[in-house]
């Protein structure tokens, strides 16, 4: 399976993506993503940790999709763990892109952890 998502225990998003998703692939993360932004306010926003899983290539719809979810302010802070060269890149793309500089890029769990304790939203 191209991705899971699965909400922690500690209401954190996992989200872990092993390949390329393609559109129709898109359409069903979305619809996977649906409820969990839903139920997030922009006081109240969504923490999210990315995992992204052998890939090496991040194709053009899952940058701009990715881009275009972090515009929506139910969305709060984002770890990238153990990023790929291009998914580091991707997460200044979209800080940059957006306006917003809730995405960070982490080796370990634990750090990323420890940064969603320090910035609450």
């Amino acid at each position: 399976m191209p991705f899971e998502v699965i909400m922690g225990q500690d209401s954190i998003l996992r989200i872990f993506l092993s390949g390329d998703l393609d559109e129709v692939l898109l359409d069903r993360f979305n619809r996977d993503l649906a409820p969990f932004i839903g139920a997030s306010t922009p006081e109240q926003p969504l923490k999210r940790m990315v995992y992204f899983q052998g890939i090496e290539q991040i194709s053009p719809a899952l940058r701009r999709y990715l881009a275009s979810l972090n515009q929506d302010e139910r969305i709060g802070k984002t770890a990238y763990i153990k990023p790929s060269r291009h998914a580091r890149v991707l997460a200044q793309f979209i800080n940059k892109a957006t306006g917003r500089e809730n995405i960070a890029t982490f080796d370990q769990e634990d750090e990323a952890l420890k940064w969603f304790r320090i910035h609450h939203k």
